[in-house]
């Protein structure tokens, strides 16, 4: 068995090939319903990265911890003027399909436009959770592709449920996606399993996140950890995938310049180690 010659590329959503106006709540815990005023991702994104910790102004909502900053509570008492243990912070833009669906979306193309009349496939990787509360979204983006000359072939919403803040875990599974299409058999619980997977020897990979591209790039490390947590019979089945079969990952980091608008790296996965496959291993994968 061979791995697919045509080149298979997994673009990730958000700032990739969208950019939805989503923004974040601030809200009254006993009214929750309308926000008092919204937050632009700029300011989300300092706050979740605690930049406002200095200005020792929490707000607790949900289980987590928000430090805001005193020119955005000063804001919010303009709008409505509340004691800091009434205010929270809602992400209802993000995952209820209402918003979801009926927020502005502009479709960004440009990031894939060379693919245009190539023999590729084309698939969707993203750290969102619910794929079907993106129906609407997802068939915008369809057709528009469809309108280029390109198709989506699969579609991996990784996430189990709403995830406010980019995480390691979000960034280790789209690497185990990535690395389960080199290889050609599917990695659950952070092993090979007997399962097989569509295999392809060369995989490209599209994200503006620096840590989904930062774990792709040590595709390598993250390869040798599954292996040596797979039983022996499925490990010496993953190195006979190495005879006579080089299999590459490129990853591309989306970037701000137009001109050149991605960072690409190219990795060459290599054997772990070198393995006989033995009788009873070939009989158990013959129809695999």
């Amino acid at each position: 068995m061979k791995p697919k010659i045509k080149p298979i590329h997994f673009f990730d959503l958000d700032n990739v090939l969208w950019k939805v106006d989503t923004k974040v709540w601030v809200i009254d815990k006993e009214s929750s319903e309308k926000p008092i005023l919204k937050i632009d991702n700029f300011e989300i994104n300092r706050i979740l990265a605690g930049f406002y910790k200095k200005d020792n102004i929490k707000i607790d909502y949900n289980e987590k911890e928000y430090y805001i900053s005193k020119d955005l509570f000063d804001k919010i008492k303009k709008k409505k003027k509340l004691p800091i243990e009434r205010l929270g912070l809602s992400w209802i833009e993000f995952f209820d399909k209402r918003y979801i669906n009926n927020n502005h979306v502009e479709l960004l193309f440009n990031n894939i436009r060379h693919l245009q009349g190539q023999d590729v496939l084309i698939c969707l990787l993203t750290g969102r959770s619910d794929r079907e509360r993106h129906a609407e979204l997802l068939n915008k983006l369809r057709i528009g592709m469809k309108e280029m000359g390109l198709e989506i072939w699969k579609i991996y919403f990784i996430n189990d449920f709403f995830q406010h803040k980019q995480n390691d875990d979000t960034s280790l599974k789209k690497s185990y996606i990535l690395l389960e299409h080199m290889i050609g058999i599917k990695i659950e619980d952070g092993e090979f399993i007997d399962i097989k997977q569509d295999w392809f020897s060369n995989v490209h990979f599209y994200d503006d996140d620096y840590m989904n591209i930062d774990y792709a790039n040590d595709i390598q490390m993250i390869f040798d950890r599954v292996c040596s947590k797979t039983n022996n019979d499925t490990h010496k089945y993953v190195m006979q995938r190495f005879k006579g079969n080089d299999m590459n990952l490129t990853t591309h980091l989306i970037t701000n310049n137009d001109v050149n608008k991605f960072k690409t790296n190219r990795i060459l996965l290599k054997e772990p180690g070198k393995y006989t496959l033995n009788e009873s291993s070939i009989k158990r994968f013959n129809n695999f």
